[in-house]
């Protein structure tokens, strides 16, 4: 199958870095060639039309993933929805314009939605809201990881709880909570603690970028502050337990799937779609909640075999169903049953 690839190349960025890594695997399974910017072949201001005959000639490739606009012609064109619970009606009425093939859907439901960019606008929307406007095929691709980057270490655990990632109300009030109350709990009980919250600035590719990972990584002061890149997957294997909550919006998070593929013990909410994902409460993690997470993480830390054999079975899950070569083989399927001209 031969697919035209128009995403960013944000290998080289915290948290986006995600997304490339999914799409070099991509590579490894298809036929692809990179024009997003970042990549060689990108060429900014070209109509996708434009692009396919520079890259392909009269020889068209079957599918075309990322940004497109809706000229197309000999080809299917498919995209990616990460985020649903913004600027809602916008969105969709723009991917219903780009006459999209396919949308993939990183996650299933969206519990709560603005149709700004306000959080204090937000409301109770139904679960479905997205599915049933959303006019082209779609279907659920969850987040997965890069296995390469997040594994299991058979090195003594150097935390016994972290917790990393955005916080504050009203979108992490779990999360926020354990932020605000975890260190005066670790003190109390001589825990090993790692505390850190997500690096402040937006996503781009223009420079500089606050985002990019080896501004971080050569700056002594904020490598102490900020978990990103490497550092972030060596806190999570050297952790025994990794906590978080999934927001408001009861979204399966990445962390859920790099945290299980570390080896460290999950202890969160439970995300939307956990049975379909293979996440079993005292089986691969520790459901929580605001009344409880801080007896059950006392008891998973006082139970060391419980605690290990709970982070085995998550590693297991993580690497036979969430690495980014088992999304993209799915992915593959998807595309290859896709019966629009």
């Amino acid at each position: 199958m031969k697919i035209l690839v128009i995403t960013a190349n944000a290998i080289n960025f915290i948290g986006a870095d995600t997304l490339s890594y999914f799409d070099l695997e991509l590579g490894k399974q298809a036929d692809c060639i990179y024009a997003g910017p970042g990549y060689p072949s990108h060429k900014a201001g070209e109509h996708t039309d434009e692009t396919v005959r520079r890259l392909y000639g009269n020889d068209v490739p079957d599918w075309v993933y990322g940004s497109v606009d809706k000229r197309k012609k000999g080809y299917k064109t498919a995209g990616r929805i990460i985020d649903m619970h913004r600027q809602m009606d916008a969105k969709i009425e723009r991917i219903n314009e780009q006459n999209y093939n396919h949308m993939f859907f990183y996650y299933r439901y969206c519990k709560y939605g603005s149709q700004t960019r306000n959080l204090g606008e937000w409301t109770e929307i139904e679960p479905n809201y997205w599915w049933d406007r959303v006019t082209c095929g779609k279907s659920w691709l969850p987040w997965s990881y890069e296995p390469k980057i997040f594994y299991p270490s058979d090195e003594e655990p150097e935390y016994d709880v972290t917790l990393l990632g955005d916080v504050g109300f009203p979108v992490y009030p779990l999360r926020t909570t354990i932020y605000n109350e975890l260190p005066k709990l670790c003190e109390e009980n001589s825990w090993r603690c790692l505390l850190g919250i997500r690096v402040p600035g937006k996503f781009t590719l223009e420079e500089p970028s606050p985002r990019r990972k080896s501004v971080v990584l050569a700056d002594p002061e904020l490598r102490t502050r900020y978990k990103v890149g490497e550092d972030y997957a060596e806190a999570l294997r050297r952790s025994r337990v990794f906590i978080f909550g999934t927001s408001i919006m009861k979204y399966p998070v990445k962390k859920w799937f790099e945290g299980m593929g570390s080896g460290a013990c999950i202890l969160a909410d439970e995300p939307s779609m956990a049975d379909e994902l293979g996440f079993v409460d005292g089986h691969n993690y520790v459901k929580i909640n605001k009344d409880n997470w801080k007896d059950k993480l006392q008891y998973v830390l006082e139970n060391e075999k419980t605690r290990k054999n709970i982070a085995r079975r998550a590693v297991k899950t993580a690497q036979s169903r969430h690495t980014h070569k088992v999304r993209v083989g799915e992915m593959l399927k998807i595309l290859e049953s896709h019966d629009d001209a």
